[in-house]
């Protein structure tokens, strides 16, 4: 069971958005390449792991939990029983893959990789630590290193496994634990608490980037062939490649101001990043999203992040 839903990562997302607004960008394009390769992984343990009984585990996907007041620790996913708790490291490498002793780093090509054994250590000290935090009983944290792609090659000594490998590899932790450790309400609550301790990341690719904001493209693309900009037509977002008509799709197109820009707009600049010819026309559009307004009538701002966001995943 999926207690933490399986969707594509608030920083990818920000990433292609950013990508559809501008212009050519090689660093911006080859960070989205990286963090594609990365999801698709994900995806490939994602088909394996939904197929586990439903009431044989909760599972985690993406969670990002506090080690300290200022500073967080990611997994890709957590897998929780009540006899252990697994967690996923998955990396997408393809090719041969060697370590570099003198830089105690991985390689490919000449090229230096993350150390998933370092990455995953740094983890279940972590977690750990964080259920010591939360109260929770002791409890044997596993874990492994997921090769998404079976192609890639490596005589290093660590243990890892491709995604069709799971069910067995589960078994054997099964057999290796076979009492239960944590009841079942215990890991209901152990649930809870991870979801509740999840922070998305802050991270936004216009700063890590350093792209001048002026130069983000306005216009509300059509959410089917992303051609820009739909045009509103008696009130009505047209798209002049193919045809689709809505009166909702701007709203997604705030969210790229919200992800990209600044978490507040006015009705003027709401106005030009949605390329309509009225303020008043912004504001009505504003107005039915039922957003929190800061300001008095001249300065008013609306508070983007008050909006209950659909998640996005495709």
């Amino acid at each position: 069971m999926f207690s933490k839903p399986f969707r594509k990562p608030l920083y990818l997302q920000k990433l292609e958005r950013l990508e559809g607004r501008i212009l050519t960008h090689p660093a911006l394009r080859e960070e989205l390449i990286r963090h594609n390769a990365g999801f698709r992984g994900e995806k490939s343990l994602f088909y394996f792991l939904r197929e586990l009984p439903p009431h044989h585990s909760i599972i985690l996907h993406d969670l990002r939990l506090p080690s300290s007041s200022t500073q967080y620790f990611q997994m890709d996913f957590l897998l929780l029983t009540e006899h252990f708790l697994l967690i996923f490291e998955v990396k997408d490498y393809a090719g041969s893959i060697q370590l570099n002793e003198t830089k105690r780093v991985l390689e490919r090509d000449g090229k230096s990789l993350p150390n998933p054994v370092h990455q995953v250590a740094r983890q279940r000290h972590h977690l750990t630590q964080f259920l010591i935090k939360n109260g929770i009983p002791p409890v044997p944290i596993e874990s492994t290193i997921v090769f998404s792609n079976d192609t890639v090659h490596t005589d290093l000594p660590i243990q890892f496994i491709y995604p069709y490998e799971l069910h067995t590899f589960l078994a054997q932790l099964e057999n290796t634990y076979s009492e239960p450790i944590l009841s079942k309400q215990i890991l209901h609550q152990l649930s809870k608490i991870l979801i509740s301790s999840h922070v998305d990341p802050f991270d936004n690719p216009v700063k890590k980037f350093h792209i001048d904001k002026n130069d983000i493209q306005d216009g509300v693309h059509c959410p089917i062939c992303r051609h820009s900009p739909m045009v509103r037509l008696k009130r009505k977002w047209s798209c002049s490649k193919c045809g689709r008509q809505s009166s909702t799709d701007y709203i997604e197109t705030l969210r790229d101001y919200f992800w990209l820009i600044d978490s507040t707009i006015s009705a003027t600049e709401c106005a030009q990043f949605l390329q309509v010819n009225s303020v008043h026309t912004a504001y009505r559009l504003l107005k039915k999203m039922d957003l929190l307004s800061i300001g008095g009538d001249r300065n008013r701002r609306y508070d983007l992040s008050s909006y209950n966001w659909p998640h996005f995943f495709k």
